[in-house]
């Protein structure tokens, strides 16, 4: 998943895309492909990934569908995790809730801290927790796929997979 984020964003500067049914057809097959990615390649969380990527580098350029990405990728990803986790309605509600203050926070607030080198408030934060807290945000991937390979590991063990 890693390898193949940064080989497209090398190679497809999203943010010269300027009409919006270019848009629809990345997105789409995104979204339908979801299944595909999650069930057939063993991708975590499908399509997901590359769509907030998508999202997240719109943001933090400021291109107009930014915005929109990061929405959309966020209903697709409640469809999935109430298709998957939602066996009742309060976890259908939390699923619902937890997602739609997700979807915010990245369309709307996240663009405001996108180019900031260290938040102001970390001055008043521990040191060694303040380092830890720079370390997870500025090497997020590395932790992503140090965790998925942990949780692939546990698969593994337990469940014989």
């Amino acid at each position: 998943m890693v390898l193949s984020t940064n080989f497209i964003f090398n190679y497809v500067d999203f943010t010269k895309i300027q009409k919006w049914y270019w848009h629809v057809l990345i997105f789409v097959p995104l979204m339908l492909l979801e299944p595909f990615f999650s069930d057939e390649l063993r991708i975590a969380y499908g399509s997901l990934p590359y769509m907030l990527g998508i999202a997240g580098i719109l943001i933090k350029r400021n291109h107009w569908a930014g915005k929109w990405w990061a929405i959309f990728t966020m209903v697709q990803h409640t469809y999935c995790a109430v298709g998957t986790f939602g066996r009742t309605p309060l976890q259908t509600q939390w699923i619902c809730i937890l997602c739609a203050i997700e979807a915010l926070v990245f369309a709307f607030v996240f663009e405001k801290y996108a180019n900031a080198k260290v938040y102001s408030w970390s001055k008043y934060v521990p040191i060694p927790l303040r380092d830890g807290f720079l370390y997870i945000s500025r090497n997020a991937m590395i932790v992503y796929v140090v965790h998925l390979q942990l949780f692939r590991l546990i698969q593994m063990k337990v469940w014989n997979w």
